[in-house]
C-alpha cells in the first residue's frame, strides 16, 4: 500500500511516499535516497517491488525539488535525510 507522507525539515514541508508491506509484521524498512532531481512517484517501480517482498520503503523529494518546500542545496539534502530518518523513528500516534 502506497501512502503520501509529509514531514518537516527545518521548517520546510518535505513530500514523500511510504510503501507499507502487507502481511504479518515485523517488516524491515528501507529509506530510499533518490538521485537529483529524483522522481515524484515510484522510482523504477522499487516501492511496489519492495512491498511485494515484505519490505517497507520511504522515499521523498529533497527540499526545493518537485513539491517539497525550501531551497535545494547539498547541505539541505543532509538535513532532509536526517529528518526522514527521524520521521521513520517517531512513535506511532
Amino acid at each position: 500500500m502506497k501512502k503520501s507522507i509529509e514531514f518537516d525539515s527545518n521548517n520546510n514541508k518535505i513530500q514523500g511516499k511510504f510503501y507499507h508491506a502487507e502481511g504479518e509484521p515485523p517488516f524491515p524498512t528501507v529509506l530510499l535516497l533518490s538521485g537529483f532531481p529524483g522522481n515524484e512517484d515510484d522510482l523504477l517501480g522499487l516501492g511496489q517491488k519492495m512491498i511485494e517482498r515484505g519490505i517497507n520503503m520511504l522515499t521523498f523529494n529533497y527540499r526545493g525539488i518537485y513539491k517539497s518546500e525550501g531551497i535545494f542545496s547539498l547541505q539541505h539534502t543532509y538535513e532532509d535525510i536526517q529528518a526522514a530518518n527521524e520521521y521513520l523513528h517517531q512513535e506511532e500516534e
